[in-house]
């Protein structure tokens, strides 16, 4: 029960991050991706980070790059 109130709460604070080329929220399934990820204090793995940027203290890794 407390990790899921840790996610929750993680995603409430993470829900009025703007997405800066749409001047709108992101979407709600990168906000909960994303607090899973920072909840976990584990980095988000993608091939797309700029869905993700300006998500506070989310890592994330690039897997198709290099």
């Amino acid at each position: 029960m407390k990790r899921t109130y840790s996610v929750a709460a993680t995603r409430a604070k993470l829900a009025g991050t703007i997405d800066e080329a749409l001047g709108k929220p992101k979407p709600f399934v990168d906000g909960q991706v994303a607090a899973i990820a920072v909840t976990n204090m584990l980095p988000l793995v993608t091939a797309d980070p700029k869905d993700f940027r300006g998500f506070k203290g989310l890592r994330f890794l690039n897997w198709a790059s290099n």
